[in-house]
């Protein structure tokens, strides 16, 4: 069993390192292009980073739009980050299941740990309570992890820059 889990978690951290890879351009990022820039030097202005559109290139410099009005240069160190935008990434599916699965679990655990009803016409049973409950709020769940996985998240790729001349 802890071989399967250290196998487990050997993929997923490659699949992860795999994922989060450096692309290197082989032509300057393209005008238009959108990136998202962190600089993780404290005194910069780009620390909790920006998204912005990509205007040139030149040299050890990246110029970039961050809105219509305001074109900002910023200088590509050693401590500078810079993603290109690759799209959305929409999983309606694995929202519904991982919304339904959650709340179904915590549905089942109140309903179980419910006291039982007191004897009479119509009495409900602690494992009757948790499936219904369970049920209930699996609905609930799985439609709220639909609407959040059709949402989608934005994908970012990493993107190797030339740096101090290189």
């Amino acid at each position: 069993m802890r071989r399967l889990v250290l196998g487990a978690l050997l993929v997923v951290g490659a699949r992860s390192a795999l994922a989060q890879s450096r692309v290197t351009l082989a032509a300057p990022l393209p005008a238009g292009a959108r990136v998202r820039v962190t600089q993780s030097d404290s005194g910069s202005r780009f620390r909790n980073g920006i998204q912005a559109r990509v205007v040139a290139m030149r040299g050890d410099t990246l110029v970039v739009a961050v809105d219509r009005a305001e074109t900002v240069a910023v200088p590509l160190t050693r401590d500078t980050r810079v993603e290109l935008f690759r799209g959305r990434r929409r999983r309606p599916l694995r929202g519904f299941l991982m919304g339904a699965g959650t709340c179904a679990a915590i549905g089942a655990a109140v309903g179980a740990i419910m006291p039982d009803d007191p004897p009479g016409e119509f009495t409900i049973g602690r494992g009757d309570r948790a499936a219904i409950l369970g049920g209930a709020l699996g609905i609930v769940g799985g439609v709220i992890g639909l609407i959040a996985g059709a949402a989608g998240d934005d994908v970012w790729q990493p993107v190797a820059v030339p740096v101090d001349g290189r």
